[in-house]
This record gives structure tokens, C-alpha cells and sequence, in this order.
């Protein structure tokens, strides 16, 4: 976690397709609670257009599997 103007984040970058993507989420969406944000997938289509993957320099921790 890193901390910049007084606010914490974390950044999460995913290097899978978009396939595997929405096949991962879909269970969760599917099987969330009444408090649970909805994603249809259309709305998760115009969620993955709007990012771009992540260059080597801008990751500070790879993980591969």
C-alpha cells in the first residue's frame, strides 16, 4: 500500500483475456447478495474497454502463476 496526498491505495493490474475475465466473474455475479453490486455483462464489456494493460515500469510487484 502506498500513500500519496494523504490518501491510501493499492492498484491491482490483471493480465488475463477477456474471456477469462467475465468466466471468473461470473459465478460472483450471479450468486451475490441483495448488497452486492450488479455487473451485467455489458456493463463489464464497457468496464474492460476503458483500461489498458499495465507496462513492466509501472508494476512494482509481478506475480506470475
Amino acid at each position: 500500500m502506498d500513500q500519496s496526498e494523504g490518501f491510501e491505495f493499492e492498484f491491482y493490474s490483471l493480465n488475463v483475456s477477456f474471456e477469462l475475465c467475465c468466466e471468473c466473474a461470473d459465478p460472483r455475479y450471479k450468486d451475490r447478495s441483495d448488497q452486492a453490486y450488479e455487473m451485467t455483462p455489458a456493463m463489464m464489456e464497457i468496464f474492460w474497454q476503458q483500461f489498458e494493460p499495465s507496462s513492466k515500469d509501472e508494476l512494482a510487484i509481478r506475480v506470475s502463476s
